[in-house]
């Protein structure tokens, strides 16, 4: 668990920021952080992992370019819906196609889950 290193105003910026490791698999779950804090993560921890929640429903506030980097993520999960916000951002996924991340969201996709063995990690169909 990566606790924000202080309160933020920004409520999004309180998320905890969580990394699960089964076996050889690796899993970072954002919550709604914003690139604002992104600095301080790529500082503080090993981030690379398999699979990326993205921040903040993909807005055009989350996933810098070198926080991207620093998670090297195979894919990319956008938890997100309907809504009058813009989200996900082009610009947001235009850079994770542009690192070859594959791009799973749930507003396309809907569910989205995963399973974990000894063999890797695989999406259910």
């Amino acid at each position: 668990i990566y606790n924000p290193l202080k309160i933020q105003k920004d409520l999004n910026d309180n998320s905890l920021v969580l990394k699960l490791i089964y076996n050889d698999s690796k899993f970072l779950f954002t919550g709604d952080l914003t690139s604002n804090l992104e600095d301080d993560l790529v500082r503080s921890f090993d981030l690379e992992s398999d699979i990326l929640k993205v921040g903040h429903h993909g807005s055009k506030y989350s996933t810098s370019e070198v926080f991207l980097k620093a998670v090297s993520p195979n894919c990319a999960v956008i938890s997100v819906g309907q809504n009058n916000y813009g989200h996900p951002d082009e610009g947001v996924l235009k850079l994770l196609d542009n690192n070859g991340v594959r791009i799973l969201r749930t507003d396309l996709d809907g569910d989205i889950v995963f399973h974990c063995n000894e063999d890797g990690i695989f999406l259910e169909k």
